[in-house]
């Protein structure tokens, strides 16, 4: 696997709740802050209605590592989908998204993670060992499926409670 791949994971679950409940808490863009490790909340800049072009700061922590990131939609229908970009819109450090589908009463969402194309920790990690590229972005992609799987798992609760 390498970068010039665009490396993906992605996750999903069956909730038993209604498009319109678990949009209600997929399209809040703190609910990820409960349950990742790495995500520690977010705000709007830009002002509501949150649709495609909307703009918002995420702030990430691992381990005494704290970032934040300035992140912009780019995909909006509700009850539908809900994808941002991180930093650069032409070129993305990461491309985000949820994605809701119904199973009759129930609800299907899908979390999907792109890397890149533009430069990350992780681009720059691998720099520095390009001899170890593979290694370095099955970590990363690790990583990050443990914690969509949590946030998913924890928004399937919320939105069955």
């Amino acid at each position: 696997m390498k970068l010039s791949d665009s490396p993906s994971v992605s996750v999903s679950t069956v909730i038993a709740a209604s498009l319109e409940r678990v949009w209600e808490v997929v399209s809040d863009i703190n609910t990820p802050a409960s349950f990742s490790q790495e995500f520690q909340g977010a705000q709007w800049l830009s002002p509501a209605p949150h649709t495609v072009g909307s703009t918002f700061r995420g702030v990430n922590r691992r381990g005494d590592n704290e970032w934040d990131t300035t992140c912009t939609v780019t995909a909006w229908v509700a009850n539908t989908i809900f994808t941002y970009v991180v930093e650069d819109v032409n070129e993305p450090v990461a491309i985000w998204s949820y994605t809701l589908s119904p199973e009759g009463p129930r609800t299907r969402l899908t979390f999907t993670a792109v890397v890149g194309p533009g430069e990350s920790g992780l681009t720059r990690a691998v720099a520095m060992s390009p001899e170890d590229e593979e290694r370095v972005i099955e970590v990363r992609l690790a990583l990050w499926r443990g914690n969509m799987a949590a946030t998913i798992a924890g928004m399937k609760a919320l939105a069955e409670a």
